[in-house]
């Protein structure tokens, strides 16, 4: 756990960095697969997603609540599970959410981004089976670009 305030330096093949100050305690932070986001959960739950760029990081997006996230390989979504149970997807590319689901237990992205495999927690879905069967569901995720 990083204290007060971090100091985050991107370097290029120009050796420009940046350096940002963070005043909350920072959990958790990651860079998307192409380096153009990051993302950095803070203690308080909060995710902050931020655009980087040769000499800034500027802030995109701020949610409340979130208790993790993953960037899909292709770097175009940022998915988001809530302490809720709810799992939210987020395209960078426009800042918008295109999938918001609850009772997720977990989630993956499949290896070429075009889709999201979500486990339901059993005891919150609408139409319950047996004990012994977990509902799992695939989503396309709409390409627009």
């Amino acid at each position: 756990m990083l204290l007060f305030s971090a100091r985050l330096h991107y370097a290029t093949s120009l050796d420009v960095s940046v350096e940002q100050q963070f005043g909350k305690y920072v959990e958790n932070f990651s860079f998307s697969p192409n380096s153009r986001y990051l993302a950095m959960l803070l203690w308080d739950n909060t995710l902050q997603v931020y655009k980087v760029k040769k000499n800034q990081i500027e802030l995109k997006e701020e949610v409340k609540g979130v208790k993790d996230y993953v960037f899909s390989k292709n770097s175009n979504y940022l998915a988001s599970i809530f302490w809720s149970g709810h799992l939210e997807v987020l395209d960078l590319r426009n800042m918008q959410t295109i999938l918001n689901l609850a009772s997720v237990k977990m989630f993956k992205f499949s290896p070429n981004s075009k889709s999201i495999c979500v486990l339901f927690n059993q005891d919150n879905v609408r139409y319950k089976a047996s004990k012994n069967v977990q509902i799992m569901k695939v989503y396309d995720i709409p390409n627009k670009y």
